[in-house]
């Protein structure tokens, strides 16, 4: 069965927990899902590195998977600047294969509920997730990760360079145009992705209720 809300669902049997993570580019979704996965595996499996978290730990918690929307990614969709020079746009939801994306997401939600006696945690994390709507309403939780426009720009600039034209007229922009379901979950929570990966994934563990590094 699925809960949505209540507390201490840590505690609770034959749950299946969906966690959505959003954020820009670079804003640090993807690897703050990664250490989320990472730590819930450890706590699955009593591999955790504090006896208190690992005491929390009882023998029918479960499994966590992970579906990241990335891998989905099909190809540039070839647009036009404002001065109509083209370019190859990759933040373009027709750039991604959204439907397989989602009915991953739902077969993994489906085949949870299926395994009766255990819980489940799915993260499903991507820069285009508050664009599905089928997908929103799956979420039991959704963190957005939030940076300012300046240092999404400085970590883009170190990483994955792109011109500042494209910057300012694609990649930051499409991001709130395409995600207009952001601010429609009833359990968002804003994460500032300037802080350090601990100190972000301590708190997701607090709303979760799940027991700390």
């Amino acid at each position: 069965r699925r809960v949505h809300g209540g507390s201490n669902l840590f505690a609770q049997k034959m749950v299946c927990v969906v966690v959505g993570v959003v954020g820009i580019s670079r804003s640090g979704k993807t690897t703050l899902s990664s250490l989320l996965h990472d730590h819930i595996d450890r706590l699955c499996s009593n591999r955790s590195v504090t006896k208190e978290a690992a005491d929390s730990a009882s023998d029918e918690l479960c499994s966590v998977s992970i579906a990241h929307f990335d891998n989905f990614f099909l190809g540039t969709v070839p647009s036009t600047f404002t001065d109509g020079s083209p370019v190859e746009d990759w933040e373009d939801p027709k750039g991604y294969d959204v439907a397989r994306f989602t009915s991953t997401v739902l077969d993994m939600i489906a085949t949870s509920n299926n395994h009766c006696g255990k819980r489940h945690y799915i993260i499903v994390e991507g820069f285009l997730l508050c664009h599905i709507e089928q997908l929103i309403s799956s979420l039991d939780y959704l963190f957005h990760v939030v940076v300012p426009k300046e240092v999404c720009y400085e970590r883009r600039m170190q990483s994955k360079r792109c011109t500042l034209k494209y910057f300012d007229e694609l990649l930051w922009p499409a991001f709130f145009r395409y995600n207009h379901l952001l601010d429609a979950h009833p359990r968002k929570m804003e994460l500032d992705g300037t802080k350090p990966l601990p100190e972000c994934l301590s708190a997701m563990l607090s709303v979760l209720d799940l027991p700390p590094l």
